[in-house]
C-alpha cells in the first residue's frame, strides 16, 4: 500500500510539472499581456506555412508559400487595397507626366537600420526584371530607372500609363543584400524594410524594430515547414496554421476551420470568340450570346459564389470602371431576339432553337479544359442558359494540353478562358490581334476583322469559317438586302463607324481616349464575352478577433492591427 501511495504521489508531481500547475491553464506557462489582460501563448500563437528547402527571396523563391511570406519581409513602393486602389508604402508620392515618373521616398529604414534609398529601388527593379516572377511583367514598361539623389527615383516608361502606379507593388530589397549566407553557407533572405525579420535559428518571423509604421500586435510568427503539397494539406486539415490563402483555381475549398473572407482578384473568366467563324464574325451574334447569359447565376452555380459577375472586362470593385457602359448581368431576351432577327434567325425549329430560312440553327462549339472543374461546371451552365435562349452549344471537353493546342491554333468556335489582368488593368494583350492572350481575333482591315456592332450592319458579308466546327454549325444566315443596323442601334440608318476596342485602348495610352471609351468600344464590339472575375479566399484562425484584409498585393494587409480573442 505504501508503494502504491508513493507511486501515486510521484505521478501527481509529474502531471503537475507537465501541465504547468499553478499557471494559466491554457498557456503551458508562457503568457503575454494584451491590453492589461493575461492571454495564454497558445491563444496568441500565430503560425504560417513555409518551405525550408526554398529561399525567402521574393525574386527567386519557387514555392507559393515562400513567395507569400516575402510580403511580410519586404515593403513595396505601393500596395493595392481590396478595391485595387494604390496605398503608398515606401513611396511618399508618385508623379506621372506622360512617359516620365518621379517617385519621392518616405524616410524609412531597412531592418538592419540603414536607410532605404533610391539606389535600392533601382536595384530592386533590376532584380524584378531578371526574375521569373509576376514582378517581371510589372516592370516591363519601365524603359529606364535612375536615382536622383538619395530619396528620388526617376523612371521612363515605354508608353504612358495613367495607372502605372498600380504596378509599383514589387518588393524593395537592400542593394546587394541578396547574396547573404549564414554560417552553414545557406542562403539568407535579402535585407528588407517589412514588418518582420526572418530568424533562421528559430525558424520564426520576429517583429521588425525598425518598421516605419510602428509596433506590431503580433510580435512573433512561427513558421511550420511544409515542403510539399501533401505536408501543406496535412497542416491545413489538422488546424496547425493560423492563416491560409488559396486562389481557388481548382474550385476546391480548403478543409480549414476558421473565418473565411473573399479576396478580390483581377482574374477574368470569359468566352473567347473566333472571328474567322462566319457566324461569330457578325456582332449581332456576339451580342445575342452575351445578352442570353445569366452571369449572376453562373457565379453561384459554377463557382459557388467565389466570383463577381463581370459586366466589363474590369473587376466591378475597381472604382474607375463603375458607372460605365456594360453588358447586362442577367438575361435580356428582347435583345437576344432582336439581334438574331437582324441576321436572319427569326423562327424556331421543333427543338426550340433559332433557325434561318435554310433551317440552319445558331449552333456553336464551346471548347473547355476538362482538368479544371470550375470551368467544366461553367461550360455546362452556359450550354443550358443559351439553350433556354434558343442557341445551341456543343461543349467539347479536352485535357489541358489539347485545350492549349486547340485555342492557340484557332481551331475553335468559342472557348472558355481565363486571364489575370495586370494590376494597371491593361487589356491590350487580350483585345489586340497578335496579343499574347488574344486568340481568334483577325488582322485589322481583314474581311473578318472585329467590328463594333454600331459600325457593322447585317448587310456585311462575313467571311467563311476557317476554324473546325460541328457539321450542324451554320454559316451566316444574314439577309444581304437588309440595311438595318443591329438591334438597339440608331433609327435604322448605319451608324458612323467607331474605333475597335484595340484602337480605343491604343488611343487611351496615347492620351486620346478615356477609360469610359474603352468600355463603350468593348461592350459594342465584344472581342471576348466577359463572364465573371474570380475571387480567392483567405481563412484565418477563430483565435483572431481581427484578421487581415487580404489583397492581391498583400495577403497580410492590415496584420499590424490584428488582435486575438481574450
Amino acid at each position: 500500500m505504501k508503494y502504491k501511495a508513493l507511486l501515486a504521489a510521484l505521478l501527481a508531481v509529474v502531471l503537475c510539472l507537465v501541465s504547468g500547475c499553478g499557471k494559466d491553464k491554457d498557456g503551458g506557462g508562457d503568457s503575454s499581456n494584451t491590453g492589461g489582460e493575461t492571454v495564454s501563448s497558445e491563444k496568441t500563437a500565430f503560425t504560417l506555412a513555409y518551405s525550408s528547402t526554398d529561399v525567402l527571396n521574393p525574386y527567386t523563391a519557387a514555392t507559393r508559400v515562400n513567395q507569400e511570406l516575402s510580403q511580410l519581409l519586404f515593403d513595396p513602393l505601393v500596395k493595392l487595397d481590396s478595391g485595387f486602389q494604390p496605398v503608398y508604402v515606401l513611396a511618399e508620392s508618385v508623379s506621372l507626366n506622360g512617359t516620365s515618373c518621379v517617385i519621392k521616398l518616405r524616410s524609412a529604414k531597412f531592418s538592419d537600420g540603414s536607410a532605404v534609398t533610391a539606389e535600392d529601388v533601382t536595384y530592386s527593379i533590376k532584380k524584378a526584371r531578371e526574375s521569373a516572377t509576376r514582378y517581371k511583367t510589372q516592370v516591363d514598361n519601365i524603359k529606364s530607372a535612375s536615382a536622383s539623389g538619395a530619396s528620388t527615383v526617376s523612371l521612363t516608361f515605354q508608353k504612358a500609363d495613367p495607372y502605372a502606379v498600380n504596378l509599383l507593388d514589387f518588393p524593395i530589397i537592400k542593394m546587394n543584400s541578396d547574396t547573404r549566407k549564414d554560417d552553414d553557407n545557406r542562403d539568407l533572405p535579402p535585407v528588407g524594410s517589412g514588418r518582420y525579420i526572418y530568424d533562421s535559428k528559430t525558424a520564426t518571423l520576429q517583429a521588425n524594430p525598425s518598421y516605419m509604421d510602428g509596433s506590431l500586435r503580433i510580435a512573433s510568427i512561427t513558421l511550420m515547414d511544409a515542403p510539399d503539397t501533401e505536408a501543406l494539406q496535412h497542416a491545413i486539415e489538422v488546424g496547425s496554421l493560423s492563416m491560409y490563402f488559396t486562389d481557388l483555381s481548382d474550385n476546391v475549398l480548403p478543409k480549414m476551420v476558421g473565418k473565411s473572407v473573399s479576396v478580390y482578384m483581377n482574374n477574368l473568366v470569359y468566352l473567347g470568340v473566333n472571328f474567322n467563324n462566319g457566324l461569330l464574325a457578325q456582332p449581332e451574334i456576339r451580342q445575342a450570346l452575351s445578352a442570353a447569359l445569366d452571369r449572376t447565376t453562373l457565379t453561384e452555380s459554377a463557382y459557388y459564389g467565389h466570383a463577381l459577375p463581370a459586366s466589363t472586362p474590369f473587376p466591378s470593385v475597381w472604382q474607375e470602371a463603375t458607372a460605365m457602359d456594360s453588358v447586362p448581368l442577367t438575361p435580356n431576351m428582347e435583345q437576344v431576339v432582336a439581334n438574331l432577327e437582324k441576321v436572319g434567325y427569326n423562327k424556331k425549329d421543333n427543338d426550340g432553337y433559332w433557325v434561318n430560312d435554310k433551317g440552319n440553327r445558331v449552333s456553336l462549339r464551346l471548347t473547355c479544359n476538362m482538368d479544371n472543374s470550375a470551368r467544366l461546371n461553367a461550360s455546362n451552365a452556359i450550354k443550358e442558359q443559351l439553350a433556354e435562349a434558343g442557341i445551341e452549344i456543343n461543349v467539347r471537353t479536352i485535357n489541358q494540353e489539347a485545350y492549349t493546342a486547340e485555342v492557340t491554333s484557332g481551331a475553335f468556335d468559342l472557348y472558355l478562358g481565363e486571364v489575370k489582368l495586370p494590376n494597371n488593368m491593361d487589356i491590350t494583350q487580350l483585345v489586340t490581334y497578335g496579343g499574347s492572350v488574344a486568340y481568334g481575333l483577325t488582322p485589322p482591315g481583314s474581311a473578318a476583322s472585329s467590328q463594333p456592332a454600331s459600325s457593322q450592319t447585317a448587310s456585311s458579308q462575313p467571311a467563311s469559317s476557317s476554324a473546325p466546327s460541328d457539321s450542324s454549325a451554320p454559316q451566316s444566315g444574314g439577309d444581304p438586302s437588309s440595311g438595318d443596323s443591329p438591334a438597339g442601334e440608331g433609327d435604322g440608318q448605319p451608324a458612323a463607324p467607331i474605333p475597335s476596342t484595340a484602337e480605343t485602348v491604343a488611343d487611351f495610352y496615347a492620351g486620346r481616349a478615356m477609360l469610359s471609351e474603352i468600355t463603350s468600344s468593348f461592350t459594342s464590339e465584344l472581342p471576348v464575352i466577359p463572364l465573371l472575375h474570380r475571387c480567392g479566399q483567405v481563412t484565418y484562425s477563430s483565435r483572431l478577433a481581427v484578421g487581415p484584409v487580404s489583397t492581391i498585393s498583400d495577403l497580410f494587409f492590415g496584420i499590424e492591427a490584428c488582435s486575438f480573442t481574450p
